[in-house]
């Protein structure tokens, strides 16, 4: 049985000293780490992912951005 998106991103995430919460899993080469969503049959982007499991769907044609400017956040 797959390990739940939230217990691997859990694993996967190392608190800064900047107050981000760094990503220690996958990175692509532009610097976005991604994790395989089981649920939904595919590879996506963590900070998509974490968004939607604190606060829900994201608004169609919205977009999250990180204002730390870290990637890997």
């Amino acid at each position: 049985k797959p390990v739940p998106v939230s217990a691997r991103l859990a694993r996967r995430s190392s608190p800064e000293p900047s107050g981000c919460i760094g990503w220690t899993g996958y990175v692509m080469s532009n610097g976005y780490g991604t994790i395989y969503v089981h649920e939904r049959g595919r590879k996506e982007l963590v900070h998509r992912v974490a968004w939607e499991l604190a606060r829900g769907p994201i608004p169609g044609g919205k977009h999250i951005h990180h204002l730390c400017g870290n990637r890997r956040c």
